[in-house]
């Protein structure tokens, strides 16, 4: 099995959001049937981020609830450098962040 960039994908609408979480169900039944072996990075943990073509920051994002296409955005439009909640500056390098939806009901950054 190939690493695929799932972000790159949504963005560009090769896929929809739908299908790439399909991809990701996908990914899990591969893991299970030994397809990913060379993305263990020890016995027992295999680096999904790598398996799905993101980085950690943005791996960490989706897995705090982080749409894909939130995510995607960001990648290739700029992460937000400003915590949703508090307004005081951030740099998403640092981590000390949590994604959470904002009042707009948009998806931001809070500092932590």
């Amino acid at each position: 099995m190939m690493k695929m960039d799932i972000l790159k994908e949504v963005y560009y609408g090769l896929v929809s959001e739908n299908d790439a979480l399909t991809k990701v169900e996908h990914i899990f039944d591969g893991i299970r049937k030994g397809m990913y072996d060379k993305f263990k990075t020890d016995d027992t943990h295999i680096d999904l981020a790598a398996i799905m073509g993101m980085d950690n920051y943005e791996y960490t994002a989706y897995c705090q609830a982080a749409p894909l296409s939130v995510v995607a955005k960001w990648r290739y439009e700029g992460w937000p450098n400003q915590c949703c909640t508090t307004g005081r500056d951030l740099n998403y390098k640092n981590y000390h962040w949590i994604v959470k939806r904002c009042s707009d009901g948009t998806y931001g950054l809070m500092l932590v």
